[in-house]
């Protein structure tokens, strides 16, 4: 039932001895998103995803939902082939589901992934840094943020403008040596 969806994925003792498989769903079971949902999620966050129903296919930098991105299959979408997209040679029952260290990379480094993240810190820029850490779980992972994640996510931003204002006084004195030449 519609019951399932909304249920915690920490199943009770009593579940847990009674229906170990879950079969009942009396819990949640926590699963893995798939290619298009990880890149469509990420999309959303950045309030840059065209919900146009219908048209031509697009390409994979096209903000449309994945479902559209044109798929070649001599020049798969990176992005997407990161996070296990079906590859269009054979038919297979089932998607393959791996964790490996590309993936990490990917969303720490792919171009496509920054520019998502940079729309999505611009819309949040009018508030200050609490309730923008507040708005920004509240976004990405549907829940308040615990206080504990509010300290840690504030010194993280502490210790970034703290790296960013050491930087800029380097290229300050870096320029004025540059001035006396």
């Amino acid at each position: 039932s519609s019951k399932a969806f909304q249920r915690s994925s920490q199943s009770s003792e009593l579940s847990a001895q009674k229906d170990p498989a879950n079969k009942l769903l009396s819990h949640w079971s926590i699963r893995r998103l798939e290619a298009e949902a990880i890149r469509d999620s990420i999309l959303t966050l950045s309030g840059r995803l065209d919900t146009t129903l219908y048209g031509e296919s697009v390409a994979s930098g096209d903000p449309r939902r994945s479902v559209y991105v044109k798929v070649i299959r001599n020049a798969l979408d990176p992005f997407l082939t990161t996070f296990d997209l079906p590859v269009p040679f054979s038919a297979r029952g089932k998607r393959d589901a791996t964790n490996v260290p590309a993936q990490s990379l990917t969303l720490l480094n792919d171009s496509e992934v920054i520019d998502w993240s940079r729309s999505w810190a611009q819309r949040t820029t009018d508030a200050n840094d609490d309730v923008r850490i507040r708005q920004m779980f509240l976004e990405a992972f549907s829940r308040e943020a615990t206080e504990d994640e509010i300290k840690q996510s504030q010194a993280y931003l502490a210790s970034i403008q703290a790296q960013s204002a050491q930087a800029a006084q380097r290229l300050a004195e870096q320029e004025s040596q540059l001035a006396t030449l």
